[in-house]
């Protein structure tokens, strides 16, 4: 697991998995889960911004880029300033 996914996993984990202890970010789909909903999509865009340095764009904003570690991570590495 790269330096990405292990930030992304730990701040997910962190802001909204307190409530539901064991379960897991094993490729499962977050907004399906109820791990991530539309107030937590922005909080996370702020954090990618803020932490991780990508520049999330309006358009990025869709579900698909939201729905699992792996999409999260793909978005950060598109985004990131080189």
């Amino acid at each position: 697991m790269n330096n990405i996914e292990q930030l992304i996993k730990e701040f997910i984990t962190q802001e909204f998995l307190q409530d539901k202890p064991g379960l897991e970010l094993n490729g499962q789909n977050l907004i399906e889960a109820g791990v991530i909903d539309s107030l937590g999509i922005l909080m996370l865009i702020n954090y990618l911004e803020q932490r991780l340095g990508a520049q999330i764009q309006p358009e990025d904003v869709v579900l698909e880029n939201f729905c699992s570690i792996e999409a999260i991570k793909r978005l950060v590495e598109q985004r990131s300033a080189a």
